[in-house]
C-alpha cells in the first residue's frame, strides 16, 4: 500500500480495517469501481462501514481501478493490484 497524501493514507486504512471499500471491489471484481458522489445511496448500498468514515475523512469521490497483466480481460483472475484516486469534491458541486 501507498499513499501520497493523509487522506489517501486514511481512506486506504480503512478499507484495510473494514474489509470493504471500491479497492476491496475492484480487486474482488476485476472491473473499475466509479463512485463520483459517496453521498449518494449507491455508496450507502455498497459500503454501509466505510462510505461514512470515508465522508468524515473528507472525500466525496472514490474511483478503484484494477492493474492487470497480460491480455485485457476484466477478472479478478488478472489483476495484480489497485490504483485508487479520490477526490475532496464531487460531481454534484
Amino acid at each position: 500500500m501507498a499513499a501520497t497524501d493523509g487522506l489517501s493514507k486514511r481512506i486506504e486504512e480503512l478499507q484495510v480495517l473494514l474489509g470493504e471499500g471500491p479497492c476491496v471491489d475492484a480487486n474482488t471484481n476485476g472491473g473499475p469501481i466509479l463512485i463520483s458522489e459517496l453521498r449518494g445511496r449507491v455508496a450507502a448500498s455498497l459500503w454501509p462501514a466505510f462510505t461514512p468514515s470515508c465522508l468524515e475523512a473528507g472525500a466525496e469521490a472514490v474511483f478503484a481501478l484494477p492493474l492487470q497483466v497480460g491480455r485485457f480481460r476484466w477478472g479478478p483472475s488478472t489483476c495484480i493490484g489497485t490504483l485508487r484516486v479520490s477526490s475532496t469534491t464531487s460531481t454534484s458541486r
